[in-house]
């Protein structure tokens, strides 16, 4: 299905001035129209996703595997320096601040991990943490715990 059958026009969200009459911006493109409302100049998507088709048609996880083909088609040059830059960004400059800054501020006890994916952050604790998980299945559903006590990890859908 076309994007744009999924989208629907709508009034400024600030003022509900209507948006026919909105001055199209110059950033944006034919499929995402940025436009400013002329009476409270407030910048909106002229057409955004129906709300409740949102998480399940442009969830990230749904669409950026689709949109990374389409760059890499289109600037496969671009798109070759920007994978090598990451690369070396996080192999070789990699600093993981957060187990240090958890160390500082936090004595000890539990540590709760939200949308904590496979679990790796978590397994870099030390031992006098204990680690507590929480993460929405329907985004990772699949994916297993990396850490030793896979009973801390707990499901949005679970959780009281």
């Amino acid at each position: 299905m076309d994007v744009t059958q999924r989208l629907v026009s709508r009034s400024c969200p600030f003022c509900q001035n209507s948006a026919e009459d909105a001055q199209v911006l110059s950033y944006g493109n034919s499929e995402w129209p940025m436009i400013e409302c002329n009476k409270c100049h407030f910048v909106y998507l002229k057409r955004a996703p129906v709300y409740e088709r949102l998480s399940e048609e442009f969830a990230w996880e749904k669409t950026s595997e689709t949109e990374r083909q389409v760059r890499e088609e289109r600037e496969p040059v671009k798109q070759g320096l920007s994978r090598a830059f990451k690369h070396f960004r996080q192999k070789v400059l990699k600093r993981n601040k957060l187990p240090e800054l958890i160390e500082k501020y936090i004595p000890g006890g539990r540590v709760l991990d939200i949308g904590c994916a496979a679990g790796g952050l978590l397994a870099t604790l030390p031992a006098k943490y204990q680690p507590m998980a929480l993460r929405y299945p329907k985004l990772s559903p699949k994916r297993p715990v990396k850490w030793s006590n896979p009973e801390a990890a707990a499901s949005c859908t679970t959780m009281p």
